[in-house]
């Protein structure tokens, strides 16, 4: 499986195929990772003299079938997280330039009777989260597209196959058990 890396001028540029199998980088080591109701992270070891453009980059691979697909898009986090003569460790967020327009708009679908009160919000409070309060959901971004959707603590709605993507003995899991 090939890994692609390239940077993007403008807007989350799904739609220009060339940039799935455009390589701008060489990618040492790639952690994506999400956390439930928030935005998906790629940290990318590069090479040390590499240029981090301030822009979009979409992460892609080529899989057995010889087809494309995105594996993340994002853009950088500031300045490198890591720097030494060997590699630098970049990190880039997921979180579209529209995130606080989609979560508006969902804030205003979520205010149905029953599930959402303004008695209990005070006046002028306009925080997306406040239509969440009732329901066991989360929003959840995309990693890929960028769109913002809800997310349920305790429903699954797919299953995402990743054993063609991962190496062998290179994934581990990590699970956290309450004790009573």
């Amino acid at each position: 499986m090939q890994i692609y890396f390239s940077w993007v001028e403008g807007n989350q540029p799904l739609d220009i195929p060339e940039n799935l199998y455009q390589e701008d980088l060489k990618i040492f080591k790639l952690t994506i990772s999400q956390r439930e109701g928030e935005v998906a992270l790629a940290k990318a070891w590069i090479p040390p003299h590499s240029v981090i453009k301030n822009s979009w980059a979409i992460i892609s691979c080529e899989d057995n079938d010889k087809k494309y697909r995105i594996l993340f898009q994002g853009r950088p986090l500031g300045f490198p997280r890591r720097i030494d003569k060997d590699f630098l460790e970049i990190e880039l967020s997921a979180e579209p330039f529209d995130a606080k327009q989609q979560l508006e708009e969902w804030a205003e679908r979520l205010k149905v009777p029953i599930l959402y009160d303004p008695l209990f919000i005070e006046r002028g409070d306009q925080n997306p989260v406040n239509g969440l309060e009732a329901r066991s959901e989360l929003f959840y971004w995309d990693r890929c597209t960028g769109k913002v959707s809800l997310s349920n603590l305790f429903e699954g709605k797919r299953e995402v196959d990743l054993s063609q993507y991962v190496l062998a003995d290179t994934l581990s899991a990590c699970v956290w058990a309450k004790r009573r």
